[in-house]
């Protein structure tokens, strides 16, 4: 997809209020106990996060949801669905390790003096995507992104 047409985002986070509290006073925890000690809430709070996440983009058309959106693993395939107001689809991307993939490719790059896979404009691009996202979940309102 092309980035300059990307010009308004909608973001919601959700954060549970029972989950916030247990972090506080996880962080309290860690803080106030003796050093050798402080590991405890720390491993606590490590086996509360969550092993699930999720991403669903809507569009005018309809809406893609990713599965694993954020660290896809490399030793299972990836899902995607796309649905729209007739049909549905499901993507399965083969299995792969996108980080060597993204390492190498950038080696490759520098290596061999050509341009880089993921230039800075689409850096700059995603990173205002998601300043977008945030502040629209912050407002409550659609966002423009300039």
């Amino acid at each position: 997809m092309d980035p300059s047409l990307i010009d308004q985002s909608w973001g919601v986070t959700n954060l549970h209020p029972v989950g916030v509290a247990v972090v506080f006073v996880l962080v309290a925890l860690t803080l106030s106990l003796d050093r050798r000690k402080a590991i405890v809430p720390l491993l606590i709070a490590a086996c509360a996060i969550p092993v699930a996440q999720r991403v669903i983009i809507f569009g005018t058309q309809g809406r893609i949801e990713i599965e694993i959106p954020f660290n896809a693993p490399n030793d299972k395939p990836c899902r995607i669905w796309h649905y729209n107001r007739e049909k549905s689809k499901e993507i399965v991307f083969e299995i792969c390790d996108q980080y060597t993939i993204q390492g190498d490719l950038f080696s490759k790059a520098i290596l061999h003096n050509r341009e880089v896979p993921t230039p800075i404009p689409d850096a700059v691009m995603n990173m205002k995507v998601i300043d977008a996202l945030f502040d629209s979940s912050k407002r409550g309102r659609w966002i423009t992104i300039r």
